[in-house]
């Protein structure tokens, strides 16, 4: 491996050229060309491993093939002695599974070829028993269902759907040439069943796929300029640092805005925020693939620099201070429009802690170093840029809208308006409601249909278009539910419903409703991707005991048979989707919680901020409420990062945090808004309680801030503001922005006034002569 030359500097170290992955925080798997790599991403989306494949399959091929061995041993007279040596092959693929997921190592190097094995294993013992079972394969109809989970939940769409397809033409192809009534409705019914089931498992898995990445996304990111933060920066370091001290994989710039905390000082918060949107952007726009952008907090950037051998260090670190430069003359260029720039070479082996610390000490010689520079740059920068500014600033001809003519055109766009809002409704409505909206009219549409044709005779054309109808009424109320947002537990009202509807048409359709009996565990599946657990296991009671009671009562062909394993395999395949479920749910949930997490102080961050405002301001003006936000900004903070470093700051910003959450209730949100600006939402509160709070809030700070770092000011300016009567949230913000800026405006004043005060008291006190004396010194 060739190495770049020593740059004389102690604190760099050499770098590698060896060629490295481009993809942002990626690791490649060695001889994982295949695909294996890609399925492996994908369950790490949804919070599973490989080895959940693995425990999945191990579970459905034991589960299937004891229940077949199971009821073999009950009776023999059930099934032919091949279809239990095909239960006992399966019980055997099982327990191969499970010691495949416990001692295979490095299984995701494999996934894809063995995933296909497991799966077109499957599909060949169903295969085999269709042709030992012959008209008995009736009772096995739905066992093709054990096959669905694997593909459709834990990987993508693209290696699900064959063999989706697969299963559902040997389901068709195993009921047709089964003898009896209504057998082609029966065929296509359970084969159309079939489907609905496995592409409500993937649409499910889709869905809760991009749940769980975006919650990942927003866990990884910084709330204001939605580049990777701190936990990102971390987790990127520690997956590409190895201990065995054979790679040296970044260079780790450090960044810091000179004279930022004036912006928020002379103007407002809200300019602040765009100056360092601004910024954020100017700096990822040089970035090359591989590198990262991380925003520290307040005005504080990093980035990580992968392939640091193969790149021109000094350049880049160049490039990055005019680029700050240019962002901030066009947001803001009445304060210092330049930023500092200082970059070290990561150690292989080396802890991250040391390696910001050394980063910041690099930042801190360079800020010392180079203020005179950054300004005579930004000084040649602002001219052409200001013109360019203004220019930028007229409105574009282009963007001029110009009213539509009245007519005919508008009537239709009216119409289209109205349509594609209803769209955007339902679109926006629970997914639970969709999702029971979409089953009731597909149950509808197979019922109409079947009967219209006359294919489930007694069952009229009239009484099966009067049972469509019903399900295409409760469809529609589930949207309409959906778009009222309406709570999930009124949804029970449609589903008792809708078994009652199952009910009435197989038992209009006499000895045909055989053919419709499979909609029923199809529901109950359904069930399974909707309601918790518990519920759906409720539902199953419901749904098999009616299924019984028709399969075995009205005396279906193996009704006893075709109860048990269809039961059980619902119970198995449900159980399984809601563990899974479960999983991804809690992998979303703890990536949200996360999200609104700030990185370093552990409290909440403007994400969480904004939700929670707009959440009291919405119970305040239904429930007379009166919530109050308390603005924090630490007096004289950047002299703590200027005179030690941002590792004591990132200190003082911790123990600040913890302080404050420990003066309010446990109900109350303490965040960080950015930098060393912190918020307090009192939920409901009056002047007397929020006075305490306040005086607490500054005791609080004043004592943490003494023992992390005792020579600088320890106070903090502190400003409250209740809410009124018709604020948005926004308004409410911006109030508390502006009650804050007034509190430090007053506080600089104290300050400055203090030592005139006390130089006026000295003077009072002295005596004329000295006075003149003095005077005539100075005059010489």
């Amino acid at each position: 491996m060739s190495q770049s030359p020593d740059r004389s500097e102690p604190d760099n170290a050499r770098a590698g050229t060896g060629s490295r992955a481009r993809d942002r925080g990626a690791v490649r798997l060695p001889g994982a060309d295949d695909g294996s790599a890609e399925l492996a991403a994908g369950l790490a989306e949804i919070g599973l491993s490989p080895k959940a494949a693995w425990y999945s399959s191990a579970f459905l091929y034991g589960s299937g093939g004891l229940v077949v061995t199971l009821l073999y041993v009950i009776d023999p007279t059930l099934f032919a002695r091949g279809v239990f040596y095909l239960g006992c092959s399966a019980i055997v693929i099982g327990i191969l599974c499970l010691l495949a997921a416990r001692y295979l190592i490095h299984a995701e190097r494999i996934m894809v070829w063995t995933t296909h094995a497991r799966l077109i294993i499957g599909l060949g013992i169903f295969l085999a028993a269709v042709f030992i079972m012959h008209d008995k394969v009736v009772a096995f109809a739905l066992v093709p269902l054990f096959i669905v989970p694997t593909p459709c939940y834990l990987y993508t769409w693209r290696l699900a759907v064959p063999y989706v397809l697969a299963g559902s033409l040997l389901v068709l192809i195993a009921q047709l040439p089964i003898a009896g009534p209504a057998h082609l409705a029966h065929a296509l019914v359970t084969t159309f069943a079939f489907m609905v089931i496995a592409t409500s498992i993937i649409v499910t898995r889709q869905r809760t796929r991009v749940l769980a990445f975006r919650n990942l996304q927003l866990a990884y990111t910084d709330p204001l300029t939605g580049i990777a933060n701190v936990r990102s920066m971390r987790a990127r370091i520690s997956n590409e640092l190895r201990p065995s001290g054979d790679r040296l994989p970044f260079a780790l710039f450090a960044m810091d805005l000179d004279n930022f905390k004036q912006v928020n000082d002379r103007f407002d918060h809200s300019l602040g925020d765009t100056v360092l949107c601004a910024v954020s952007d100017a700096i990822s726009e040089q970035l090359e693939p591989g590198d990262l952008a991380v925003r520290r907090g307040g005005d504080e950037f990093a980035l990580l620099v992968a392939s640091p051998g193969e790149r021109d260090l000094d350049e880049l670190r160049e490039r990055v201070e005019r680029a700050i430069a240019r962002a901030r003359i066009a947001t803001c260029p009445q304060v210092t429009p330049s930023g500092t720039v200082a970059y070290i070479l990561t150690r292989a082996g080396e802890e991250i802690g040391t390696m910001m610390e050394r980063a910041d000490q690099a930042l801190h010689d360079a800020k010392v170093i180079s203020r005179e520079r950054r300004r005579v740059q930004a000084s040649a920068l602002a001219g052409p840029l200001e013109g360019a500014g203004e220019q930028g600033a007229r409105p574009s001809a282009r963007a001029v809208e110009r009213p539509e003519p009245a007519g005919e055109g508008s009537r239709g766009g009216h119409a289209r308006g109205v349509l594609a809002a209803a769209v955007r409704a339902i679109g926006q409505s629970h997914p639970v409601w969709r999702f029971a909206a979409l089953l009731f009219a597909l149950w509808g549409i197979v019922i109409a249909l079947v009967s219209v044709a006359q294919m489930v005779e007694p069952l009229t054309p009239i009484a099966g278009a009067a049972i469509g109808a019903g399900f295409l009424a409760l469809a529609l109320a589930c949207l309409w539910a959906g778009i009222a947002e309406s709570v999930q537990a009124w949804l029970h009202i449609p589903w008792f419903a809708g078994y009652g509807l199952l009910a009435l048409a197989i038992l209009l359709a006499g000895h045909s409703g055989t053919a419709l009996l499979d909609l029923i565990p199809a529901t109950v599946l359904y069930g399974f991707l909707m309601f918790k657990a518990r519920t759906a296991a409720l539902y199953l009671i419901l749904g098999q005991g009616l299924y019984g009671a028709f399969a075995i009562g009205a005396g279906f062909a193996d009704g006893t048979t075709r109860t048990v394993i269809t039961t059980a395999v619902i119970a198995v395949v449900g159980g399984l989707v809601a563990r899974l479920r479960l999983v991804t749910v809690h992998f979303a949930r703890a990536n949200r919680e996360l999200s609104e997490l700030d990185a370093l102080t552990g409290v909440a961050n403007v994400r969480a901020l904004r939700a929670r405002i707009v959440d009291v301001t919405e119970r305040a003006s239904s429930q007379q409420h009166q919530p109050v936000v308390v603005a924090i900004d630490l007096d004289e903070f950047k002299s703590v990062n200027d005179l030690h470093s941002h590792s004591t700051g990132d200190r003082v910003l911790i123990a600040v945090a913890r302080a404050v959450s420990e003066r309010v209730r446990i109900d109350e949100l303490v965040a960080r808004r950015g930098g060393d600006e912190f918020f307090v939402v009192l939920n409901d509160a009056d002047p007397q309680y929020t006075d305490a709070v306040v005086e607490r809030i500054r005791d609080a700070i004043a004592r943490a801030r003494t023992r992390v770092c005792p020579d600088l000011r320890p106070t903090a300016s502190v400003a409250s503001v209740p809410w009124h009567p018709g604020e948005t949230p926004g308004d409410f913000l911006h109030e508390a922005d502006v009650a804050l800026h007034a509190e430090k405006a007053e506080s600089r004043l104290i300050t400055y006034a203090a030592p005139i005060a006390k130089r006026s008291a000295v003077a009072a006190r002295t005596p004329a002569s000295r006075i003149s004396a003095r005077s005539a010194r100075a005059v010489h």
